[in-house]
């Protein structure tokens, strides 16, 4: 996917959410870096600086150690802004470290570029971050809802709310962010006979 087309979604998702300030967003725009990963390449840059992503295509997850196969707190599946989000405006001192689960397109602001774009942009910088912040707590409590379910009602779950997340994850993957086995997840799918739960 050529950057006119990664930019062009994160215009389309700005114009979706009511957040498509044109000096605030172009700036944004012209500071973005084009990156792509393989599965399981771990996210990021070498140097120290933090950033918030863009994710265009593919499937990303978090953990917080820098451990693929340790627990997993996010799995992002459609394009969305992802990243520190927590710790960039204060919610908790967690730091996640992303990993592809697939191939991955993406587009990446350095966020000491987004905060001066913040200050030059006031208060169309409050209504981004209050989205940024909502989107974050909606990831947690939905990790924290599916927390409390068993296996049958983790997937019912998902499949009324976020069917995609079913569509595009393999299994393996899907299991783990459901904290189940893979093998429990496809005892559940083969009770219901590989059908769709009944409305």
């Amino acid at each position: 996917m050529d950057i006119y087309k990664r930019r062009l979604q994160i215009k389309q998702y700005a114009l979706k959410h009511s957040l498509f300030f044109n000096d605030l967003f172009y700036g944004i725009l012209e500071n973005t870096r084009v990156l792509s990963y393989n599965p399981f390449d771990l996210i990021g840059f070498h140097d120290d600086n933090d950033f918030l992503y863009f994710l265009n295509d593919g499937l990303v997850m978090a953990t917080l150690e820098q451990n693929p196969d340790s627990d997993w707190y996010r799995i992002i599946y459609e394009p969305s802004p992802f990243g520190d989000i927590s710790r960039y405006f204060l919610l908790d001192n967690n730091q996640l470290s992303w990993y592809a689960i697939s191939q991955v397109s993406l587009l990446a602001i350095p966020f000491n570029k987004l905060m001066e774009f913040f200050k030059s942009y006031p208060q169309e910088a409050n209504l981004l971050k209050s989205h940024l912040i909502q989107l974050e707590i909606e990831r947690i409590n939905l990790l924290n809802k599916l927390s409390k379910m068993n296996t049958s009602e983790k997937l019912r779950f998902l499949e009324v709310n976020h069917p995609e997340l079913i569509i595009r994850t393999k299994y393996i993957f899907l299991a783990k962010y459901l904290g189940i086995s893979r093998s429990s997840l496809s005892k559940t799918i083969q009770q219901i006979s590989h059908l769709p739960f009944k409305e």
